[in-house]
C-alpha cells in the first residue's frame, strides 16, 4: 500500500467495497425479476444493464447529482486536511482538553449529527467524518461501533425525527399544502425521546467495552502540533495539494458507484412499471384496516420502500398524494402521516443493506455490515416499539 493510499483518510476496504457491490447488485436482479411477475411489468434488458448511469439522467437527478458531487469534494479536502495534519491537531486537542470527561464528547457529537440530520437534512454527506469520528472514538478508549453509533446512526436517527428535515418533512408537508415546518411541537417531542435512546445505548455500550482512562495519551500534542505545523508549511505547494486532493477524490470514487447502483433500483421500478402497482395494492390493504392501526401500516408501507428507494424526497413525490386522502378517511391527520413517512424512511437507511451511505461507513470504518447488524439491531428494535408508541399517542391526542 503506497503513502498516498495510507493516507486517505476517506477510503473504503476492498473486501466492504465488494461486500456492498454483491448485495445491491443482488437486489437489482431481483428488482429486474420482479418486473416479470408483477402484471403490466416489463424493462428492456439493456435499461436494466445501465440503469446505474441512466439513473443520472433521470427523474431527481439534480440531488443525486449534487450529493455525488459534494461527496468527492469533501473526499478530497479531508484527505488534504489529513495529510497536513490537521486531523491529527484536532484529535489531540479534543483528547487532551475531554480526556478525563470523554462522557461529555459522547453525548455531544452524537446530538451534533442528530441535529444535522433533523434541522438540515444531512446524511450522505457525514461520510467524510465518520473515520474521524471512529478514530476519536478509539483515541478515547472505545471502537469503531461506538465511532459509528455516534456519527451515521445518530445522523440517521435525526434525519428521521426530521424537526425541519427539507428532504422529507419540507418536502412532503409542501406536497399536501401545509405550511412548512409547521408541527415542530410533536416532532421536538420525537426527537428528544429518541436522542436519549441513542444515548442510552451508547453509553451502555461505551461502560462495557471502554477502556480504563489511563490507557489514553493524553499527553504530546504540543510537540506533534509544532512538527505538524513545520510540515504543513514544507510540503503545501500546489502540486503536493492537487495530488492529495485527488487521492481523496480517487478514495470516495467506489462509494460514488454504490450511490448509482441503489439509486438504479428505484430506477429499474419506475422505468419497468411495477411501482404504482405495488403501491396501488398497499392502498387498497389500508382501506380495510381498522382505523388505529393505518398510522402504522403507513410506517411500515414506507419501511419496507426504503429498502428498494433510499431517497426521502422520491418517496414523498410517490406516496403523499396516494397515502394523505386515505389516511385522512380514518381521522388521521397528514402531519401524522408525514411523521410516519419520515420515521419509515429514516431510521432503516442505518440498517438496510441496499443503503450505500452505510455500506460506505461500514467500510470507512473497517466493520462488517453482519457485524453491525448484530451490534445495531437492539437499538433498531427498541427505536421501532419507541417510535410506534408515538405514533399511537399522536394519533390519541388528534396531533394535525
Amino acid at each position: 500500500m503506497t503513502e498516498e493510499k495510507q493516507d486517505a483518510v476517506v477510503d473504503i476496504g476492498i473486501k466492504s467495497f465488494i461486500t456492498a457491490i454483491i448485495v445491491i447488485f443482488i437486489m437489482m436482479i431481483l428488482t429486474y425479476i420482479l418486473t416479470f411477475i408483477i402484471p403490466g411489468g416489463s424493462i428492456p434488458f439493456w435499461k436494466w444493464l445501465l440503469s446505474p448511469i441512466l439513473v443520472l439522467f433521470g427523474e431527481d437527478n439534480g440531488s443525486l447529482i449534487a450529493i455525488i458531487a459534494l461527496l468527492i469534494l469533501l473526499g478530497g479536502v479531508f484527505n488534504c486536511l489529513d495529510k497536513f495534519g490537521v486531523l491529527r491537531i484536532l484529535l489531540d486537542k479534543l483528547t487532551e482538553k475531554f480526556g478525563k470527561n470523554r462522557k461529555i464528547l459522547l453525548a455531544v457529537i452524537p446530538l451534533f449529527f442528530m441535529v444535522l440530520g433533523s434541522m438540515v437534512g444531512t446524511y450522505e454527506e457525514c461520510v467524510p467524518l465518520v473515520p474521524v469520528v471512529v478514530a476519536l472514538a478509539i483515541r478515547f478508549g472505545w471502537d469503531a461501533l461506538t465511532g459509528l453509533g455516534m456519527s451515521i446512526l445518530a445522523a440517521g436517527c435525526g434525519f428521521a425525527a426530521g424537526l425541519c428535515n427539507p428532504f422529507t418533512i419540507g418536502v412532503a408537508q409542501e406536497l399536501v399544502g401545509l405550511p412548512m415546518f409547521s408541527g415542530l411541537w410533536f416532532r421536538a417531542v420525537g426527537f428528544v425521546v429518541i436522542y436519549l435512546l441513542l444515548l442510552l445505548f451508547l453509553f451502555a455500550y461505551a461502560k462495557k467495552i471502554e477502556k480504563p482512562i489511563e490507557n489514553i495519551m493524553l499527553s504530546g500534542s504540543t510537540s506533534y502540533y509544532k512538527k505538524e505545523k513545520k510540515h504543513y508549511y514544507l510540503d503545501s505547494k500546489v502540486k503536493k495539494l492537487l495530488q492529495t486532493f485527488g487521492n481523496g477524490v480517487i478514495s470516495v470514487l467506489p462509494g460514488v458507484l454504490l450511490i448509482l447502483m441503489a439509486n438504479s433500483i428505484r430506477f429499474i421500478m419506475m422505468e419497468g412499471n411495477i411501482l404504482d402497482a405495488i403501491l396501488q395494492g398497499a392502498v387498497s390493504v389500508i382501506e380495510g384496516l381498522p382505523g388505529w392501526s393505518v398510522i402504522l401500516f403507513i410506517y411500515m408501507l414506507v419501511l419496507l420502500l426504503n429498502f428498494f428507494i433510499p431517497s426521502g424526497s422520491a418517496k414523498a413525490f410517490l406516496l403523499m398524494h396516494l397515502l394523505v386522502p386515505v389516511a385522512e378517511k380514518f381521522h388521521i391527520s397528514a402531519q401524522l402521516c408525514i411523521m410516519a413517512f419520515a420515521f419509515g424512511d429514516g431510521f432503516s437507511n442505518v440498517f438496510y443493506p441496499t443503503n450505500p451511505v452505510l455500506l460506505i461507513s461500514l467500510g470507512l470504518a473497517n466493520v462488517s455490515y453482519g457485524k453491525w447488524v448484530k451490534w445495531s439491531v437492539k437499538f433498531q428494535f427498541a427505536n421501532l416499539i419507541l417510535t410506534a408508541m408515538l405514533l399511537l399517542i399522536g394519533f390519541a391526542l388528534g396531533y394535525c
